[in-house]
Order: C-alpha cells, then structure tokens, then sequence
C-alpha cells in the first residue's frame, strides 16, 4: 500500500511490504519527482538479499528494512546508504533477549530507528542499560513502546523522566487503543 511518511530523512511515497516468504513487487510506476520507499520485514524474507538488490538498482528508492534485532545488518548497512533500519530489541519480558545481535548496534545510523517493547520495570533497566552502553540515543532515533496489557504507559514516562531520557521518544500501538485489543488485522 502507498502512504506519505515523514520518517527518516524525507517525506516521500512509501510501498510497505511485509511478507512471509515470497515477494514480488512492481515499483517502476511511481512518479519520477519522487522517490519511493519500500519497507520490507527481513525477519521473514526468505529472498531478502535478491529483493534489496534488485530494488537498490533503481536510483530512487530508499529501502526501510525491519527487523526484530536478531538479524545481523552489517551486509546491508555496508551496501547502499540508502538503507534505513528499524530494528527491535527484545527485552527480557520477551524471552528472547538472548538472540539479539548486539554488534548491529555499531552499525547504526542517525536515520536509523531502535524500537524497545517494554514489558515490566526490568525491561525498562535494561533498555537505558542497553542505551548507555552502545550510545544509542546519539546513533539513532530510539523509542519505547509499552507491551499492551503488560505496563501502564505512565510509567515508562515516569521512568524516562526520572532517568533523563529525553531523547527517547514514547509510543504507544495506537491500534491497541482505537480497537479491540484483541482484534487482529488492524
């Protein structure tokens, strides 16, 4: 689907793909004063490596990927600047902390965004443990998301007041809250 995203470094027209195996996507009838933006989940993308360099062969496409932080990025950081990442980082509320690649934290641009899905006040420490130690908030746009459900968001606000985190930014998953939290495919 098509949509406008003032993002990382400049508004332009995004198509978001997320995929569990097989992709294929035409990109070539967009407007050429504009460039295109395409947001791939490489968790899942089993031809991943042939998608990006295919897509990195047309000169104004940006490409968005997603990851869940256990994907190392390196190969795709030292291949085209016009790679932006976001990347998850599970906390120990998610159970799979351990599979966090931790050298992509080097590979990190300012463009690039690190999301942390709180879950307890455990999670909360060990993200600003996790933001100290590899200088995230000066490499990247960080966020905190409250796991729905799991902790009130007024106390990671609490949280990022008491510890100064002021260049981390909260969110919340607004669909969370407009819908049934319960409902799937919003």
């Amino acid at each position: 689907h098509l949509e406008y995203r003032p993002f990382a470094r400049r508004q332009i027209p995004s198509l978001y793909i997320r995929s569990n195996g097989m992709l294929s996507c035409a990109v070539w009838g967009f407007p050429s004063p504009f460039a295109c933006r395409i947001r791939v989940s490489i968790c899942f993308l089993s031809c991943r490596s042939e998608l990006i360099g295919s897509i990195l062969m047309m000169p104004k496409v940006e490409i968005e990927i997603e990851t869940n932080g256990s994907v190392p990025i390196k190969y795709y950081k030292e291949r085209d600047n016009r790679l932006t990442m976001t990347m998850d980082y599970k906390l120990p509320s998610s159970n799979m902390e351990e599979s966090m690649c931790l050298e992509n934290m080097e590979y990190l641009k300012p463009w690039d965004v690190v999301k942390f899905v709180i879950g307890s006040r455990e999670d909360l420490n060990r993200a600003k443990e996790i933001i100290e130690r590899f200088s995230l908030c000066q490499k990247a746009i960080v966020y905190f998301s409250p796991v729905f459900g799991k902790i009130e968001p007024e106390e990671i606000v609490e949280f990022m007041k008491e510890n100064k985190l002021n260049k981390v930014r909260f969110q919340i998953q607004i669909h969370k809250v407009v819908w049934d939290p319960d409902k799937t495919g919003v």
